[in-house]
């Protein structure tokens, strides 16, 4: 599993618990005080690594807008925020990307992307080798609030989706059968979707009826 965006690392401990002690957890965190904490929580831990660096679509260095108040909605860009007063601090953090990730993993199941916005250009960083060798499930966060800070509409997101071989499910697993859906959907009620490769689609559809 890669945790892109693993902040505090509330996500993290769940995923170390669904892989068990044969799988594996790359965490990636920019801010360095979030990383250093996740270093010293998780360091000790034979199957969790820790990458102090942002994903994106290049490879380089660049401004990194850390909300020193509310430090879950720092970003690559400043985006909305719903306080007052946010105290925002610029910092320098590394940035990769996917594809030169692409031969670290021999197996990638599985991602949750939480980036504050940037994380149609994360994935876009993984199109021209990562998501040909590695088919995950995807949970990816999109909000209005966030998105449009980098310039991106409701429907980038299915458009880039679907340009990878994925379909869009909502956060209660219903597959997004059309672009029209995908627009009623986006932004009504929730922020949190999966994105799932077409070819296991059907599976996914089995996996949520079962669980009915």
């Amino acid at each position: 599993m890669l945790d892109i965006g693993a902040h505090a690392a509330l996500h993290l401990r769940h995923f170390l618990n669904l892989v068990g002690d044969s799988g594996f957890v790359a965490a990636f965190e920019p801010i360095p005080v979030m990383a250093e904490r996740l270093v010293e929580q998780f360091g000790g831990v034979h199957n969790v690594e820790i990458h102090q660096v942002a994903l994106s679509n290049y490879t380089g260095e660049a401004n990194f807008n850390f909300v020193e108040n509310a430090a879950e909605m720092s970003g690559l860009r400043q985006r909305e925020y719903f306080m007052d007063a946010p105290q925002i601090s610029t910092i320098k953090v590394a940035i990769d990307q996917l594809d030169n990730l692409t031969d670290k993993f021999q197996k990638v199941d599985y991602i949750k992307i939480d980036v504050e916005g940037g994380e149609i250009d994360c994935l876009a960083g993984g199109k021209e080798r990562f998501f040909k060798k590695h088919r995950p499930i995807i949970s990816v966060e999109y909000g209005q609030p966030s998105y449009a800070a980098y310039d991106n509409s409701a429907y980038t997101l299915y458009d880039l989706a679907t340009e990878l071989g994925y379909e869009l499910a909502d956060i209660f697993g219903n597959v997004v059968v059309n672009r029209q859906m995908w627009g009623y959907i986006c932004d009504r009620s929730a922020w949190d979707f999966f994105m799932v490769p077409s070819e296991r689609v059907q599976e996914w559809v089995d996996t949520m009826l079962a669980d009915e």
